[in-house]
C-alpha cells in the first residue's frame, strides 16, 4: 500500500466508526467515556487525523460501541 492509500484507509475507519456511534446515539465524549481512549484521540480516529491508530485502539473503540472490530474495515464489494 501506498501512503494515500493508508490515509484513504484511515479516514473509511473512521467514517464507518462515526457512523455506527451515530446510530447507537452516542456522543464522542460518551463513546470515549466507555473506554480508556481519550475524547481527543477518538475524534482523531473518527476523522482520519490519527496518524496510526493501533489495533488496540480499535479494538477498544469497537468495544465501546458493542460491534466486533472487523464492523470497521470496508468489505470488497460491499462497502
Amino acid at each position: 500500500m501506498k501512503p494515500n492509500d493508508f490515509e484513504g484507509l484511515r479516514k473509511q475507519i473512521g467514517m464507518k466508526i462515526r457512523e455506527i456511534r451515530l446510530a447507537k446515539s452516542l456522543t464522542q465524549q460518551a463513546a470515549s467515556a466507555r473506554c480508556t481512549i481519550s475524547l481527543d484521540q477518538w475524534s482523531r480516529v473518527e476523522t482520519g487525523n490519527a496518524p496510526n491508530p493501533t489495533i488496540s485502539t480499535l479494538i477498544e473503540m469497537a468495544s465501546a460501541l458493542a460491534v466486533h472490530v472487523s464492523e470497521f474495515f470496508p468489505r470488497p464489494g460491499v462497502d
